[in-house]
């Protein structure tokens, strides 16, 4: 007769041997049973940060945040003054928070996102007077400041204005963004025929065009 006592334990230990080994090999193909089993980088990575009220340190909650750059979105603080942008591929992000009566700082923030979560990209919130603005430039043809010529403002922000008698215009009271510009006068074509200005904390100037077409004589 066989030992059946001996018999049951090899057999549990068989059992239990190939258990361990389903479970490890469960564990394998899940990529670990930790909080970082879904590796950084697979679907993307985030962008993180927290927006605080200056003096205070407590978080603004839904301040409006716009990302451009490599990719594009929008979010907005939670109660703790919290933001995350995710999915993101590598490359270089621009960021651009935004509450009716406060100002930040910085104004644009920039981030470079290169295979791994990017955190801690915090902004300073004041609720001192909104600040602005200008963007200016000369339009000139053959030397000459074109007068009359439209001027028209898009992007962050939209408004019109026209050239003075030496070709110089300005825009104000632009708070920061991404602005084009586009100048427009029957008869004349422009080079560039747009532009981009990006207002970050200071004055934009040296917007200049160059027209070609029929000079007015005086």
């Amino acid at each position: 007769m066989r030992p059946i006592g001996g018999y049951d334990m090899r057999r549990n230990v068989i059992n239990l041997l190939l258990g361990l080994f389903f479970v490890a090999a469960g564990l394998s193909a899940c990529g670990g049973g930790g909080e970082n089993g879904n590796q950084s980088g697979i679907d993307g990575n985030d962008i993180s940060g927290t927006i605080t009220v200056l003096a205070q340190g407590i978080g603004l909650p839904d301040v409006s945040l716009t990302l451009f750059g490599s990719g594009s979105g929008n979010t907005f603080t939670d109660f703790n003054g919290f933001y995350r942008f995710s999915g993101l591929q590598d490359g270089t992000y621009n960021i651009i928070p935004s509450k009716t009566g406060y100002t930040f700082l910085p104004p644009i923030l920039t981030v470079t996102v290169n295979g791994a979560n990017v955190t801690g990209q915090d902004i300073i919130a004041s609720t001192s007077s909104v600040v602005t603005y200008g963007i200016s430039g000369t339009i000139t043809a053959n030397g000459i400041g074109l007068s009359g010529v439209t001027v028209a403002l898009s992007g962050s922000g939209t408004a019109n204005t026209t050239t003075n008698n030496i070709g110089f215009y300005n825009f104000s009271g632009l708070p920061n963004g991404i602005y084009t510009i586009t100048p427009n006068k029957s008869g004349y074509t422009f080079l560039p025929s747009t532009l981009s200005a990006t207002i970050n904390g200071s004055n934009v100037t040296g917007q200049n065009f160059g027209a070609s077409g029929t000079v007015p004589t005086t």
